[in-house]
């Protein structure tokens, strides 16, 4: 559902939201067993979603009884638009996914390093996770106890 991905010896395809997918998917022999796994799939897909880790963890986040977050919500920043990648924009609180490409690329990483900084100069609490914290039990436990700190202590601001 991306429309980030692309592959280039194919005419690019606008992104489809799951509705439309649905749509196309329901006029296909039901007991098709490509269809039973994308209806089986759609069931955890999301708009906005830029990767299958942003993806996994949202789906945790769900597991655990937590309100649905904000997917690349847009936020403005000193004049620029920047995208947590999952957020609760009225609490000021995210979750960031940071895979490979920012411990391979000293660029990427230099460049994630300033934009967290700027949410966090603009009052974002934001929980940087990589792979370790989601398949780490201890881990895991002491990343999802910070985000239900901080959504408790918002919600008790905002009543």
């Amino acid at each position: 559902m991306s429309g980030a991905l692309q592959i280039s010896e194919f005419t690019p395809q606008p992104a489809m939201t799951n509705e439309e997918i649905t749509a196309a998917v329901s006029r296909l022999p039901a007991r098709n067993p490509a269809v039973i796994a994308v209806k089986r799939a759609l069931s955890n897909a999301a708009d906005r979603v830029c990767s299958p880790m942003e993806t996994l963890v949202r789906r945790m986040v769900a597991t655990q009884g937590f309100s649905e977050p904000s997917l690349n919500h847009p936020v403005m920043i000193e004049g620029e638009l920047a995208y947590p990648d999952l957020s609760w924009p009225e609490l000021r609180v995210g979750l960031e996914y940071n895979g490979e490409i920012h411990l391979l690329d000293r660029r990427t990483y230099g460049t994630e390093m300033n934009r967290i900084r700027t949410f966090q100069d603009h009052g974002w609490d934001l929980n940087i996770l990589v792979l370790d914290d989601l398949e780490d039990p201890a881990l895991r436990w002491k990343w999802m106890q910070w985000l239900a700190e901080k959504l408790n202590r918002g919600s008790q601001r905002a009543s």
